[in-house]
């Protein structure tokens, strides 16, 4: 919901006391009731994402120790210190830079919520199946689960996958090689993933590796797709056509029976 541990902290407390207040009739318990669960982890989360931008109502805390950084007076630029990593989120002094802190920050937090937010989706495809296994229901695994999460991994799961081989590779002084993450994806689709910047550095192997891969997975993908859209409404159909026709030939063999009946009865009758 929000990314910093104040506004998230807000939240949590918030909807902790909906789960423990008891709820009287027309007052604002009773009406924010049925979302107190749903407010409650989206405070939680908030909070964890504020701790992984160590951001506190855009103030930098300190948290998990001292940064990685050390300023001396009169020089501009930070020292780092030699094998020095911050433990827990992003290191504080970044909120000091006033030059890349901002484009910085917003590409940072932007990616992790592609990657959390991928991370959420496939939970629920995956509980999608796992309902599927308990209801028994073999055309809901196969032709909905299954092209789901293979087109979910194929198309965001990579793009999750190229945003952290490009955060592991070392650009400094080739900033200009660096590929963007949402040019690269619809190079993907649009030129079968041939990059339109000659300059960009392939992040899988060579150009011509990387192009392959891309290509093999959106043919991958256009496979699923139909196989997820077509597949159940034409089994269903089917399945109702074969139900009616069976209906038609249990009613055209019950029908002569129920003639030599009534024939027989009319000729009881008359005797």
């Amino acid at each position: 919901m929000f990314g910093d541990v104040f506004h998230g902290g807000l939240l949590t407390v918030f909807a902790m006391y909906l789960c423990l207040a008891t709820p009287t009739k027309g007052s604002l318990v009773e009406a924010a009731a049925p979302i107190r669960y749903f407010a409650l982890l989206m405070g939680i989360f908030s909070v964890f994402c504020g701790f992984c931008y160590n951001d506190f109502a855009s103030v930098p805390i300190y948290t998990f120790g001292d940064s990685c950084y050390t300023y001396t007076e009169g020089k501009s630029q930070p020292d780092l210190k030699p094998d020095c990593v911050y433990p827990v989120g992003v290191d504080p002094s970044w909120y000091l830079s006033t030059e890349t802190e901002l484009s910085f920050m917003n590409s940072l937090k932007m990616k992790l919520a592609v990657i959390f937010g991928v991370a959420q989706m496939c939970l629920g495809i995956f509980l999608k199946g796992s309902n599927a296994l308990h209801a028994r229901s073999p055309i809901d695994f196969l032709f909905e689960f299954v092209p789901q999460i293979i087109t979910m991994l194929a198309l965001f799961g990579f793009m999750d996958y190229l945003i952290m081989l490009k955060w592991m590779n070392n650009y400094e002084g080739e900033e200009f090689t660096a590929p963007g993450i949402i040019t690269s994806m619809i190079d993907m689709f649009l030129r079968g993933g041939v990059p339109s910047n000659e300059t960009d550095r392939p992040l899988i192997g060579t150009v011509a590796e990387q192009t392959e891969l891309m290509q093999l997975l959106v043919l991958i993908v256009l496979i699923c797709v139909p196989l997820m859209l077509l597949v159940k409404p034409i089994w269903f159909l089917l399945a109702g056509c074969c139900s009616r026709k069976k209906k038609v030939d249990v009613s055209e063999a019950v029908s002569p029976a129920t003639d030599i009946d009534a024939g027989d009865n009319f000729i009881s009758a008359e005797m």
